[in-house]
């Protein structure tokens, strides 16, 4: 009989990258509990389905599981939306809730280690490239957010010892990723033949592929220099959103490319133009760095949509 090893909470497991870490860390004979507030998920046998603002729930549930390991993806993810409501909602879940489920943890006595996914959306309009130890300024919604979630994070750390590692991924892409992101409603539009409306695509923009994502949070998984940390994946290399577009058509079919409507749209309120990730650090200290260049990135998810 095989023998599980540390039990692993994730919250978020039902999203994008929560998926792909729960199959992973199933594969290498975790105890895996996938908790999410999507009730329609994969069939594993330990899904939890909850709210994070449910703070009796989340009491009961870390009391009961009392997991070793704890990775928080679960976020609201709204980054076009601006104004007091949509602020005081991405507060609600990633702030509160992030708060609900460290006071859970504390209370519980079991973690060892507690790894929140970030966004390099938290440095917003700072100087480039964005290094982990230089003061963010986040200029959306969704970024200010994190931001508070990773600030309460460190505090947690620097009073209470909480065994907590913050990484900071740009941006994701991969098979499996939903259609309202842009690189897959992108291929999408491509692919059934139709026309894609965008910016001029000037931002620049660095997308990485979301299996170095979960490597980069295995390799964190047990990294006692990486506690109190926080610590950026990327690709490195940021390119003009337009030039990513293009790539992108190309990889569908040549004649694709005409399908792009460039400047139809207007860029985003709150929109980062300059964006770039210094990833030495994560090299440095996690012994990660990317496998996946954007290019076979692009190809393999433009083939899982064929």
């Amino acid at each position: 009989m095989t023998k599980f090893k540390k039990k692993v909470l994730i919250t978020g497991a039902s999203g994008f990258i929560g998926s792909v870490l729960t199959t992973r860390l199933e594969g290498l004979w975790y105890n895996v509990i996938p908790f999410s507030h999507n009730e329609q998920f994969f069939n594993y046998k330990n899904y939890v389905v909850g709210d994070l603002l449910d703070k009796k729930q989340i009491n009961g549930l870390i009391g009961d599981v009392k997991p070793n390991v704890v990775f928080h993806l679960a976020a609201d993810k709204f980054r076009c939306s601006t104004g007091i409501d949509f602020l005081r909602n991405s507060l609600d879940v990633n702030f509160i809730g992030t708060l609900n489920l460290v006071e859970a943890c504390l209370h519980a006595g079991s973690v060892e280690h507690f790894i929140f996914l970030g966004t390099c959306e938290e440095y917003g309009d700072s100087t480039i490239p964005y290094f982990e130890n230089q003061r963010e300024n986040p200029i959306s919604v969704y970024g200010f957010s994190k931001m508070v979630a990773t600030h309460v994070l460190q505090n947690m750390f620097r009073i209470n010892k909480f065994p907590i590692t913050i990484l900071r991924p740009s941006i994701a892409y991969g098979p499996g990723q939903g259609t309202d992101m842009f690189l897959a409603g992108l291929i999408k539009s491509l692919i059934n033949n139709e026309y894609f409306d965008m910016s001029d695509g000037g931002q620049m923009r660095d997308f990485i592929y979301v299996d170095d994502i979960v490597d980069a949070c295995l390799l964190t998984l047990g990294n006692n220099s990486a506690i109190g940390r926080v610590v950026n994946i990327g690709s490195g290399k940021s390119m003009p959103l337009r030039e990513i577009a293009i790539l992108t058509a190309k990889i569908v079919g040549d004649s694709s490319v005409d399908l792009i409507r460039f400047g139809s749209l207007p860029y985003r309120n709150g929109e980062i133009m300059n964006y770039s990730v210094d990833i030495s650090l994560a090299r440095s200290m996690l012994g990660w760095s990317p496998r996946t260049s954007l290019e076979k990135g692009l190809k393999t998810t433009v083939e899982s949509f064929i």
